[in-house]
């Protein structure tokens, strides 16, 4: 690549993430998680094709890409300049594919009460734990018909944070019964929801201990989707009501993700336990300590 191109490149980088910043640090983070996991080689995908396809994938320049990458809370920092890796792999990580930096959209609490009220009654029912650090809005260039819209009903998706890359790649798959499917199938094969948060969010997962997540912690994700009538649970005999099961991908549609962020623990974070322990040894200590300075005041 030349290095007219690698600038011009870096130039849409750096313009994506300062217009949709949250966007590009999920997709960056999510890719991050399946990199680092102990199925990198299923759950990378799809990947990057800068770093090779099928079994020549080269996880290794991909990670070492990702640890120098100059970004943090703030945003993409301008200084040091990106090397062409990196320019390279942020590039497809935020423009390629169906669903990428232009395809996602950050909301605010507001707008998801404004667009999807059921959605918001259901966040706020869960109560503190339940509610997202961040919402993420699928963005469509069909505008759904508002008859087809009320045939459709909410349901949620939660998934290992390996996954995630992958699902909002791809879309949710029915991989029941191949070497991808993580959980059972006890009823029957298809893509497993939930109607209710809570549900879904049980399903969820702390990312996979890495340099990475200890530095930028990890994501938990739940994906709200929209299934036809057709696959009510009410006509899914030996199904929970509480569940959907999904055969065909094409009635699942992922409308919003609830990005739920993994806090990094802090060096300097006071241990209560451990100074309730320092203040009960003092306390057994200091009559002792007392009592023997009382003693030498007595022999002297």
């Amino acid at each position: 690549m030349e290095i007219r191109d690698t600038v011009l490149l870096e130039q849409q980088v750096r313009e994506t993430w300062r217009v949709e910043p949250q966007v590009c640090e999920f997709l960056v983070r999510s890719f991050a998680q399946a990199l680092h996991g102990s199925r990198r080689g299923d759950m990378c995908v799809p990947f990057p094709t800068a770093f090779g396809k099928g079994e020549r994938r080269d996880f290794q320049a991909a990670e070492a890409c990702l640890e120098k990458l100059p970004f943090n809370e703030s945003g993409l920092e301008k200084e040091p300049p990106l090397n062409e890796g990196q320019v390279r792999l942020l590039h497809w990580l935020l423009h390629s594919h169906k669903i990428n930096a232009k395809r996602l959209k950050a909301i605010t609490v507001s707008h998801l009460r404004e667009r999807c009220p059921r959605l918001m009654e259901e966040i706020q029912r869960g109560g503190r734990n339940l509610r997202p650090d961040m919402v993420l809005e699928t963005r469509n260039d069909e505008a759904v018909d508002e008859r087809v819209e009320s045939s459709l009903f909410p349901a949620f998706h939660g998934t290992h944070p390996e996954s995630i890359h992958s699902i909002v790649r791809v879309g949710l798959l029915n991989m029941s019964n191949t070497h991808m499917q993580r959980t059972g199938t006890a009823f029957g094969e298809g893509i497993y929801l939930a109607k209710e948060l809570s549900t879904a969010f049980s399903f969820t997962r702390s990312p996979a201990q890495s340099k990475w997540n200890a530095k930028h912690g990890g994501l938990r994700c739940v994906f709200v989707c929209t299934v036809s009538n057709a696959d009510s649970p009410q006509t899914q005999p030996g199904v929970p009501g509480n569940y959907v099961v999904v055969k065909e991908c094409n009635k699942v549609a992922i409308r919003y993700i609830l990005v739920y962020q993994e806090r990094i623990p802090s060096s300097r974070k006071i241990d209560v336990c451990a100074l309730l322990v320092l203040f009960y040894l003092a306390s057994m200590l200091f009559p002792l300590l007392l009592e023997h300075v009382r003693w030498q005041g007595y022999t002297n």
